[in-house]
This record gives C-alpha cells, sequence and structure tokens, in this order.
C-alpha cells in the first residue's frame, strides 16, 4: 500500500499566493562532528536552495580567526571534492550559497581551530517554488456579500511548474457550485466580451501608441472567436485606418480579395498597403495566442504573424509609394472598426503593444508567459481586462492610458484555460489528482461557481501539490497499531477492490516503515520538519492519502511523534511515523 503526503497550504483573503509569499527556511542543527580546536563555528542565513542540504565546513590549515582558513562542501557536492578550499576564517558572515552562511569564534585556547576540525549544519527549504506557498494560517477566504458569481481565487507560481494534486479543505461552498481548477500562461481573470453587433473598447490616442509602428512595432493579444471565417468580420485594431480611410493602420479578421483571411493594412500617401494572413487562421470556439510585429514603414515590407507562438504564412498585396500616413490623433478602437461597423464576436485579452519589432522567440515565450526581458521598457500599453466589473480597463503599462468599454461590450471569466479541470463535490474537504497533460503553467486559479446564493461561503485551505509526492515501494514493512490494537487495513494495492484504509478517528496511528534508503529517509525528514512550525509552538497539518482511488482516505493529520530512523544496514533505515488523524 502506497501512502502519499502532501504539505498545507493556507491562502488568505482576495490575495493571489506569489513567490514573495514564501518564507525562507533557516539554517540549523549546526554540531560539531570533529573539533579539537577550542573554536567555535555558527551557521546562519536564510536558505534559499530547495529540497534539503547538509554543509560541511572543515579547518584546513590551523590558526586563530584570520589566519586559519576552511573548505566546505555539501550533500551534493561530488564525493571526494570541496566546493571551496583555503577559505579564510573570519569574525563576520561568510556566504557560502543559497543564503547559508558561517562565521568563526576563537575559543580559550590558541591555536582555536586546527586542521581538521569539522562542523556540519542542515539546511531545507519547504515554501519553495518546488513545495507550496505558506500564508497566515489564521486567514481563510470568504465571499463577499453578496457574492461574485464566479468567484476566483489566482495563484502565482512564479514560473511554469505542474502540480501533481490539489486539495480543497475546511470549505462551505454549496453542493451545486461548480469548482474548476485551471491554469494558463497568463494570469487571465476575466477577458474582454465582444458581441458581434455592437462593442468595442477604445483606448484614448497618446503619443505612446502613436506611429507605433514607425522603425518597428509589436502587438501581441489572445483571443476566442464565437463565429470564425466569413460569419465573423469583426476588426481586431484599427486606429484610423477604416474612418476616415486617409491615415493609420488596422488589423482585420475578414474577408480581403475575396478570400477570407486575417488582414493587416497601412495607409500611405501612395495609396493602402495590405499584408494578408493565412486561410482559416482562427477557428470557432479555440482560443489562440496572436503576434504581429512590422519593422518598417517601407510598404513592401511583409510583417510576421504569429499564431500560439508559431510563424504563420503571410502574403503581400499593394504596394503604394509614399510615406505612412500618421494615426496622430485617431484613438485605438479594439475588437471593432473606428465607423463602428461590426465588432468581433468572441473575446480579447492580455493585449500587449510594444515599441519595437518582438523576435520569434520573444513570440513564443509571450505565448508561454513569459515577457520580454525589456518589457517594462518597450511595452507601451498592456490592458489585461481583469477588472471584472465597470466600464473602464487599466493600462498596466508605463503609459497609463485610458481605455473606455462601449456599446454593448462587457466582461467573461468563461476565458482561455488550457488546463480545465473539475473537482468533484464533497462536503469538508475536496481533492484531484490532475489528469491533464502536459500542464506546466505559472498561473493558476480556483474558479468557484454558481455559489453566489451563498454569503456564508468560505474556504480554509486551497492546496497546489508541487511533488512529486512521496510513495513508499512495496516491500516496506507497513502496520497500523494504537496502543498495539491492530487497525483495519487493506490490500497491499492502489486499485484492489477492499479499500479498509482508514485510520481510526480521532486517535494516534503509527505508521512504520523498514529498508528505507538514504534518498527515501531524507524525504521523510523533510516532511517531518516542514509541519513543525516551530516559532507557533505547533504543529501545522498535513495531509496523506493512503490510496489514490479511494477518496475517503485522504485525511488531515498531525504529526505527534518524533522522527528517530535507525540505521540497519549500511544503506538502509527503518523509522516511524506517528499521525493523529483529524478529520470525520
Amino acid at each position: 500500500m502506497g501512502h502519499r503526503f502532501m504539505y498545507q497550504n493556507l491562502i488568505g483573503a482576495g490575495a493571489a499566493i506569489a513567490p514573495s509569499s514564501s518564507a525562507q527556511a533557516l539554517v540549523g542543527g549546526a554540531v560539531p562532528r570533529v573539533a579539537n580546536g577550542a573554536g567555535a563555528v555558527v551557521f546562519s542565513g536564510g536558505y534559499a536552495g530547495q529540497g534539503q542540504e547538509v554543509y560541511t565546513v572543515e579547518a584546513d590549515a590551523q590558526g586563530d580567526v584570520g589566519a586559519a582558513t576552511f573548505k566546505w562542501r555539501k550533500t551534493t557536492t561530488p564525493v571526494g571534492s570541496w566546493q571551496a578550499s583555503g577559505v579564510p576564517t573570519a569574525l563576520t558572515d561568510t556566504t557560502l550559497d543559497s543564503g547559508v552562511k558561517v562565521r568563526f569564534a576563537n575559543g580559550a585556547s590558541s591555536p582555536a581551530f586546527k586542521a581538521g576540525d569539522r562542523w556540519q549544519a542542515t539546511a531545507s527549504q519547504f515554501r519553495s517554488p518546488g513545495m507550496l506557498h505558506d500564508l497566515d494560517p489564521n486567514t481563510a477566504w470568504r465571499s463577499g456579500s453578496p457574492p461574485l458569481d464566479p468567484e476566483t481565487l489566482a495563484f502565482d507560481l512564479g514560473s511554469a511548474q505542474a502540480p501533481d494534486a490539489a486539495v480543497v479543505h475546511l470549505h462551505n461552498i454549496s453542493s451545486g457550485a461548480a469548482v474548476k481548477l485551471q491554469a494558463g500562461p497568463d494570469p487571465q481573470m476575466y477577458a474582454l466580451l465582444l458581441d458581434g453587433a455592437n462593442s468595442r473598447a477604445v483606448t484614448t490616442d497618446a503619443a505612446a501608441i502613436q506611429n507605433v509602428w514607425d522603425g518597428g512595432g509589436s502587438v501581441f493579444f489572445r483571443t476566442k472567436l464565437t463565429t470564425a471565417g466569413e460569419a465573423n468580420l469583426g476588426c481586431f485594431f484599427d486606429k484610423g485606418a477604416l474612418n476616415p480611410a486617409t491615415k493609420g493602420w488596422g488589423f482585420n479578421q475578414g474577408t480581403q480579395f475575396g478570400t477570407f483571411r486575417p488582414s493587416f493594412h497601412c495607409i500611405f500617401t501612395g495609396g493602402e498597403a495590405r499584408h494578408l494572413g493565412p486561410d482559416a487562421m482562427f477557428t470557432a470556439g479555440v482560443a489562440a495566442s496572436v503576434g504581429l510585429s512590422y519593422n518598417s514603414d517601407n510598404p513592401n515590407n511583409v510583417p510576421a504573424i504569429y499564431k500560439d507562438g508559431a510563424s504563420q504564412s503571410i502574403a503581400s498585396f499593394g504596394a503604394p509609394t509614399g510615406t505612412r500616413v500618421s494615426d496622430s490623433g485617431a484613438n485605438l478602437f479594439i475588437g471593432d472598426r473606428s465607423d463602428s461597423a461590426t465588432s468581433l464576436d468572441g473575446w480579447m485579452d492580455e493585449i500587449k503593444f510594444y515599441n519595437r519589432a518582438l523576435t520569434a522567440q520573444e513570440f513564443l515565450d509571450l505565448h508561454n508567459g513569459i515577457l520580454p526581458s525589456d518589457h517594462a521598457a518597450s511595452c507601451v500599453l498592456h490592458l489585461k481586462f481583469d477588472e471584472g466589473t465597470g466600464t473602464s480597463a487599466a493600462d498596466s503599462s508605463a503609459s497609463g492610458l485610458a481605455t473606455a468599454l462601449q456599446g454593448a461590450a462587457a466582461w467573461t471569466s468563461a476565458i482561455y484555460s488550457p488546463l480545465d479541470e473539475t473537482l468533484t463535490w464533497r462536503a469538508g474537504t475536496m481533492h484531484r489528482y490532475l489528469a491533464t497533460s502536459p500542464r506546466s503553467y505559472r498561473y493558476w486559479r480556483l474558479r468557484i461557481g454558481g455559489d453566489a446564493g451563498n454569503p456564508s461561503g468560505h474556504l480554509q485551505i486551497a492546496e497546489f501539490y508541487l511533488g512529486p509526492y512521496f510513495e513508499p515501494a512495496y516491500g516496506f514493512a507497513w502496520r497500523n497499531v494504537v496502543a498495539e490494537e491492530a487497525l483495519e487495513r487493506g490490500q497491499e494495492t492502489e486499485s484492489g477492490a477492499a479499500k479498509r484504509v482508514l485510520l481510526n478517528r480521532g486517535r494516534r496511528a503509527a505508521l512504520p516503515y523498514a529498508h528505507v534508503s538514504a534518498a527515501q529517509r531524507a524525504l521523510f525528514l523533510s516532511m517531518f520538519q516542514a509541519v513543525k512550525d516551530k516559532e507557533s509552538g505547533r504543529n501545522k497539518p498535513l495531509f496523506a492519502h493512503l490510496d489514490v482511488n479511494d477518496a475517503g482516505s485522504l485525511f488531515l493529520a498531525n504529526l505527534a511523534g518524533a522522527f528517530s530512523p535507525a540505521e540497519e544496514g549500511p544503506d538502509d533505515y527503518a523509522f516511524e511515523l506517528e499521525l493523529m488523524e483529524r478529520l470525520t
């Protein structure tokens, strides 16, 4: 029988879980293993690495502080090697790596340090991007009054990562509500909803986006069209090109020259240059990211178009002479033509304008949720459309331009999400082992819909486990014991019909393990240390799932006993974990 262990993650009201909310673990457990001299070593710092490392410091030349030198290594240093040697000792902190520091103190006799003096310290990091982010345990998410519908709790994992499991615990969400776990490359909460007839967003003209194509410019956005093809002849962007047709530029979704293709067009003194994208670039009901770059005022230069980060073929029609006519004074229409003739039918989101031509790699990065390195400097318009209410959208770029929603333009939260999985409703605790593959994304969210009539809705713990989880292999000694009373147990399989594996409710139980490798021992030790909240003088809860196929075997537990592994042989250990079950 395998046991999956998962650590807690508490979220606060309305706060996105960001990398800055994870606390660095302290370095501790400095123990002199070999010390013939009278000096002492002090380890300190906030360990910023991932997993667990044991740091070893050894004097390699004797003397007092300042004269003696030392060498150091860590667990992952190749056997027989040192990270550095001949490092001068000092009374002040010397940084080793990953935030770990060491300083030296002379003893009563001299020389304080003799060659071969050795100290070790254990450094562990349990709230790193490799684990879970942990916020104030005294907070809980609560729905508003009246509640929004849907409610959305956002998680920013700092980089694209692939959680293995999700747990929602201590909740009062209505049984009829739909709880979704969604993820994608952008922090999307809402999007601009367009009705195909009378809807648009209009950004007031400003110097920042006037002539954005002079010398090279780029646009990136995400969209999903309810209808596509000739049934949807709307316009993504128009800056004066269509009304009047004497200046500016536009990017249409429509029929040009008898062929249905997206069209980018610029007005020149000698006429209009049109550059047409591939046939059927957009599919109804399918979300896509779109990139467009234009690197010159020369009308013969063909722009580049990207879909989902991949370059698309494009043709050039018309080669007027002269210079491109200025778009100064023309507002930017989004989702509609500037003559309000017909809007797109669908939604647009995460609109980014750059004052330079982006590279193919940068468009691929944007598709994957990675911003260009000079994003803040070169991005002159960034509309996230995450307000969800009202009639204006904020520009998060330095330009700070005003954008108003007009006509029937509205907000939608039913937007692009490459990952969209439903958590089966259960009272108290809901959980799900994720099935989507691949599923590596930076931005995650819980979307709770259909719960607007529940003003007392609350959620105490929302966990994304960024595993892999620890699961003992077959052949381990396994038994449940409470005061020498044997508990029910199931078969030695996770898919067997008999699943009588629940611990006695509210009582202590022990899970002994034998023949555990050094690596598995370290994983268990990491788990044990992760749930010890020494500062608050309490144990933090953890989740243990005894059978992934049995929802009832997921329980919330506290480590109630000591972790004392005994070495059985040169390569394995035995130990016993004591759990206190809390769920019913």
